[in-house]
């Protein structure tokens, strides 16, 4: 219904990880993947703070990442997925090498505790 108000823009390609959580908040709000643009705000499409818990949820669950909620207030799909990919990439960058058991920050910080240099 909202979208439905919306003038037509030209269609612009989303980004894989915009992609990826375009189809999260389709689902979410019983909506057509392809109306969901980059600058789209979440609560504009018509989403509310449970579903934006929801979605929070499911894309930590498929993407990996957890976007404070706070953000879904201000921020376009765009930008909570630049975050998303951004906060991938950290992890990334501080992932311990080996013991995959080891998580979190004190498995971190204790990581290269009892090994011999």
């Amino acid at each position: 219904a909202a979208m439905a108000a919306r003038p037509q823009e030209p269609m612009a390609l989303l980004l894989p990880e915009q992609a990826k959580l375009a189809q999260i908040w389709a689902r979410a709000l019983s909506a057509d993947v392809n109306d969901i643009r980059a600058n789209d705000n979440f609560f504009d499409l018509g989403g509310d703070s449970l579903l934006a818990m929801r979605v929070i949820a499911q894309a930590e669950q498929e993407m990996g990442f957890r976007v404070e909620p706070r953000r879904y207030v201000f921020e376009s799909l765009g930008q909570l997925a630049s975050a998303a990919a951004g906060s991938a990439l950290d992890a990334l960058a501080v992932a311990p090498a080996g013991n995959e058991s080891r998580r979190g920050l004190l498995g971190r910080v204790f990581s290269g505790w009892g090994r011999k240099g």
